[in-house]
């Protein structure tokens, strides 16, 4: 079918006609014809300034529609083939599984929390916090984590970690700040979580001037999503790589001193590792089932 691409320097204007015939007035003049029913498509090469007779409404609706066409095919790529799905609208989250529950049930060993401690939305970061504090420091540095220089066995001895090395309710964020049940997830949850959903880079449209980059996990099990923000870390006084690179804590304490587990992605990885205590860290909850 007979497609038609305009160039802005050509033309003057563009004109339905009452009859059946779209024609298309040049700046020298001349018209071109098309009849309506041999017409595919009409492409512009910049709409924003395309100057319209008749039916400016329409062609900017159309343009708008096209727009968000394009947004949605970004979004749907395939997740066997691509590891980035593109930008979503926060009110187009709910197209991908993302609700807005508390918690989701992703068919693992535990239920997922929606959004993290101090937030109130899943693109939210939400608060920080180093390994095993319930309270936010103003900076965070060595001297500002009470645990940090412990090993396994003190830890233990001190009721900080339960028997098999998981923070205690008392020094866990997620128990003390929610209650109910809740609280951090063990690193081989995370493992769990990364396992038995697939994951991808997407970056959520909040407003005009605000893009959140995270990743998005749609579980393998029963379909169902979470998105978790790339919030970044908090070391002394700064927040580093907020929106491209996102660190949550476990409550899984590593048999190095210093170093605990934690979650790590960016938009070309995830895996569980472990980092310095001290760390100001955002925290996702689990609640068993």
């Amino acid at each position: 079918m007979k497609k038609i691409f305009f160039a802005l320097v050509l033309f003057v204007s563009v004109v339905v006609s009452a009859g059946n015939s779209f024609y298309v007035v040049m700046k020298d003049g001349s018209v071109e014809y098309y009849p309506v029913e041999k017409l595919d498509s009409a492409t512009f090469i910049n709409p924003d300034v395309v100057r319209m007779r008749g039916f400016n409404d329409m062609a900017a609706e159309i343009f708008n529609l096209r727009r968000e066409l394009d947004s949605l095919k970004a979004t749907f790529l395939d997740f066997t083939t691509n590891q980035s799905m593109g930008i979503v609208k926060k009110k187009d989250l709910s197209m991908l599984g993302i609700t807005s529950d508390t918690l989701v049930d992703l068919g693992l060993s535990v239920k997922w929390a929606n959004f993290n401690v101090g937030a109130n939305e899943c693109y939210e970061s939400g608060d920080y916090y180093s390994w095993g504090s319930t309270r936010q420091v103003d900076s965070y540095v060595e001297d500002s984590c009470e645990v940090l220089t412990l090993d396994t066995f003190p830890l233990r001895a001190t009721g900080v970690c339960d028997d098999r090395y998981n923070l205690a309710s008392a020094y866990d964020v997620a128990s003390v700040k929610w209650g109910d049940g809740y609280r951090m997830p063990t690193s081989s949850e995370f493992l769990e979580l990364s396992d038995k959903t697939v994951s991808r880079w997407l970056t959520v449209v909040v407003d005009d001037s605000t893009l959140v980059g995270g990743v998005y996990f749609k579980s393998l099990v029963n379909g169902k999503s979470i998105f978790m923000p790339a919030s970044g870390d908090r070391r002394g006084d700064d927040l580093f790589d907020k929106g491209r690179f996102a660190m949550y804590w476990s409550a899984s304490a590593s048999p190095s001193v210093y170093y605990s587990y934690c979650l790590y992605f960016d938009n070309s990885r995830l895996q569980v590792g472990n980092d310095k205590r001290f760390y100001g860290m955002t925290v996702r909850p689990v609640k068993a089932k």
